[in-house]
């Protein structure tokens, strides 16, 4: 942990710095935040991919930086790196600008990361995941990232529910974004520390439990998702994450 710490803070040095360096004439000094909107946008213009320090690509991975730079409005509060200051949880102050702009650097580390291990069919899920009412008005990997146990079940999750003819297939845009608004118990368990993937057949199997009181082999899910209410849905999926929740804590107890 110590050490990613340290790369947080270097990183955000040297864009800094790279920045002032290339910048340093059109830089308002007056504006403490000037520097950091410069320094942005010159990321998402593909000028600093030589400086900008990552745990998971090289400078030579042209491709995962062109396609992170593609998608980089799912790093941004609206899409929109403008409102940086808006694009990370969590509380801090504006007289710390050091604090949001490293965890955005952070998300679009882990941008370049999905763009390296995962195909643009997931991130093109994102984006649509990103018009939905559960996350239009947030900065979406930074929210996701804040949801999932950890970034590698969040991207296998994606890339799962990206397939067409996946095991995610018969659900929409909107109900798969709801699914990952509570992972925990709808998509992993975990028991003893330790993550279970709960299979999309098992979760399936689970609502229609909930709708019908049994997990009849005959009845189609997908002609029922497709006509149902997105609050009936969730409904269903709340009674899915609290059964889950009273089985693995309550009854440990």
């Amino acid at each position: 942990m110590e050490n990613k710490k340290d790369i947080h803070t270097e990183r955000l040095e040297k864009l800094k710095q790279a920045t002032i360096i290339n910048y340093n004439a059109v830089i308002n000094y007056d504006n403490r935040l000037d520097l950091y909107y410069i320094m942005f946008n010159s990321l998402l213009n593909g000028e600093l991919d030589d400086v900008f320090l990552s745990d998971n690509v090289s400078s030579d991975d042209k491709e995962a930086f062109e396609l992170a730079r593609k998608y980089s409005s799912l790093c941004f509060y609206k899409g929109d790196a403008s409102y940086w200051t808006d694009s990370s949880e969590g509380a801090y102050s504006i007289d710390d600008p050091d604090t949001p702009a490293t965890k955005i650097l952070d998300n679009y580390d882990f941008l370049l990361k999905m763009a390296k291990e995962s195909s643009e069919d997931s991130l093109k899920e994102l984006v649509e995941f990103h018009k939905t009412d559960s996350f239009k008005a947030k900065a979406i990997i930074d929210h996701l990232r804040t949801l999932f146990i950890n970034d590698d079940k969040l991207i296998s999750t994606i890339k799962s529910m990206s397939d067409k003819n996946g095991s995610y297939k018969d659900f929409s845009v909107e109900q798969k974004a709801l699914l990952c608004l509570q992972p925990e118990g709808v998509i992993y368990n975990v028991n003893n520390g330790e993550e279970e993937d709960i299979s999309a057949s098992e979760l399936i199997s689970k609502i229609k439990i909930g709708l019908l009181g049994e997990d009849n082999p005959n009845f189609h899910l997908g002609d029922a998702l497709k006509h149902m209410n997105i609050e009936d849905f969730k409904d269903i999926i709340y009674s899915i994450y609290i059964d889950d929740y009273r089985e693995n804590n309550v009854s440990k107890k």
